[in-house]
């Protein structure tokens, strides 16, 4: 009698917590990239301390730091000028002799369809995607790693998922597994030699946390995903003459 107890419980919980699920999902206020922005601006003009404003706002003073830290990053992409904005894809295109694209430090991207279609030229052009160790991908960057003809990964390497999130403040659990916001990366990942199931799990892992947090993983980590075993660096053959390019330019 007290396993069936066990079971009833079970069963009544679960269709409870999608309940409570759905409400905070449907009752969650999103913010525009313009909300985001007046809010930062606010912030740092001064006339109420940072703990008042969010307290108006309804948000939590680390999404104001996050959001802060985001802003004053795109300022210094743009401030950057004309010489990084025009080092997008032309610079895959222009310089034929890259092997190799070593990613050491390598953000995110506020531009999805853009970030995709520069990792289809990667693959595209047959580069290899390379991570060493202390290397640091993240967000966007992942996709990129991803469209590397091989994909090595030094032990200390680090990479950083997320939920994207749209310019509605929408996130991927806020539309329909067929919608064409989620199908597009489902999409990509096959194009970067994923089956359907592999596609799915990781686009599911990914989305595993909100998009104002991060789930960090490994070296070992990441190669599991990918289908790799053992460490790179004991196995893979001495690296050839690597060709640099500029990724914070690319996902500008």
């Amino acid at each position: 009698m007290k396993p069936q107890s066990s079971l009833k419980k079970s069963s009544v919980k679960a269709p409870a917590e999608r309940v409570v699920k759905d409400i905070r999902r449907q009752t969650r206020r999103h913010f525009s990239a313009e909300d985001k922005i007046r809010i930062v601006l606010d912030g740092l003009r001064g006339d109420d301390s940072i703990a008042e404003l969010c307290r108006k706002e309804g948000i939590a003073q680390s999404l104001y730091y996050v959001w802060s830290k985001e802003f004053m990053e795109a300022g210094k992409r743009r401030l950057a000028g004309d010489t990084a904005r025009a080092a997008t894809t032309g610079e895959v295109q222009d310089f034929p002799q890259i092997t190799t694209l070593t990613m050491q430090e390598c953000p995110g991207t506020f531009d999805d369809r853009a970030n995709l279609k520069v990792g289809r030229m990667i693959r595209a052009a047959g580069i290899v995607t390379y991570v060493p160790a202390g290397g640091s991908v993240r967000s966007g960057g992942v996709e990129l790693f991803l469209a590397g003809v091989e994909r090595r990964i030094d032990d200390g390497a680090k990479f950083a998922v997320h939920a994207w999130e749209d310019d509605a403040g929408l996130e991927a659990s806020d539309y329909s597994a067929t919608a064409p916001e989620n199908r597009k990366y489902l999409a990509y990942y096959r194009e970067m030699g994923m089956s359907e199931g592999e596609a799915s799990a990781f686009y599911a892992m990914t989305n595993s946390v909100p998009h104002e947090q991060a789930r960090w993983l490994d070296a070992a980590e990441m190669r599991r995903w990918l289908g790799q075993n053992g460490s790179m660096t004991e196995t893979a053959p001495a690296p050839p003459r690597l060709a640099y390019l500029d990724l914070n330019a690319l996902l500008n």
